[in-house]
């Protein structure tokens, strides 16, 4: 600052903006209605039930759902080998049509 490198006008303006209230963040799962709401085609959810994004999705949708499909035990890159046939039999399902 005392060299003139920093610019006060935006060195304010950006603590103000800092002190006004903001909207509440959204969850993922209303991000994740929002991103679909105007896709036409299907949609299925493939959650691994140990992964944290996952759980943090389901914390926050209808898990009535029938659209979601979770694979039990599955962390998140799906590396057991029960997770991987889950997986890879999803996919087939979904490219069959």
């Amino acid at each position: 600052m005392l060299t003139g490198q920093v610019s006060l006008g935006k060195l304010f303006g950006s603590l103000i903006g800092a002190l006004r209230p903001s909207a509440p963040p959204s969850s993922l799962a209303q991000d994740i209605a929002a991103g679909i709401a105007d896709f036409p085609g299907d949609v299925t959810f493939l959650i691994a039930e140990r992964d944290r994004t996952g759980k943090a999705f389901l914390a926050g949708w209808d898990k009535a759902d029938p659209r979601i499909r979770p694979c039990p035990d599955a962390t998140h890159a799906y590396v057991e080998p029960h997770a991987r046939e889950w997986l890879e039999a999803r996919l087939v399902e979904v490219l069959r049509g």
